[in-house]
């Protein structure tokens, strides 16, 4: 693209035609894209356009994040963890689940809790509400949670993933 910006043209054969593109997303250093088709696919696309590796999940991604070391691709009814090819960890979600993966801490947020999991995707705790959780965030390695009316704080997690 010009001044700074980027292009990105889709260009699909007789064989794709049937299936949407629902979630897209760059990868974790930027060289490839990652699409996610309504069929349940996750394609892996070079700068050319051209796939380069598959992943099937079974329903339409909602959300597709990848960093440097992990992949996590989110349906309505669960999280899939892969590391390269190799599935390292799956959560059953509900359909109001939203994904956060900042600081090297995933967050599984639903209606009234969330889960906290390592980068791999093991499990390190869950925070549970009586209120409907508005907002989660990472700052500073403290993890916030936020109702309509009341705020919590949880301190120390960037220890628990160290060890």
């Amino acid at each position: 693209g010009t001044d700074g910006g980027f292009e990105i043209e889709f260009t699909f054969g007789p064989a794709a035609q049937a299936d949407w593109i629902y979630a897209a997303a760059f990868s974790g250093t930027g060289e490839t894209a990652l699409l996610g088709t309504y069929a349940g696919r996750v394609v892996r696309v070079d700068r050319g356009g051209k796939p380069l590796a598959i992943y099937d999940v079974g329903s339409a991604p909602v959300r597709i994040i990848e960093t440097e070391a992990f992949l996590y691709v989110m349906t309505t009814t669960r999280l899939y963890v892969l590391d390269g090819d190799r599935l390292v960890a799956l959560h059953d979600c509900s359909t109001k689940c939203d994904l956060i993966v900042s600081e090297g801490i995933v967050l599984l947020i639903e209606e009234k809790g969330l889960r906290v999991l390592t980068e791999d995707g093991r499990a390190l705790g869950i925070a549970l509400s009586k209120a409907p959780i508005r907002r989660a965030y990472l700052s500073d390695g403290e993890l916030f949670v936020e109702t309509r009316t009341q705020r919590g704080r949880f301190r120390g997690l960037h220890k628990i993933t160290a060890s």
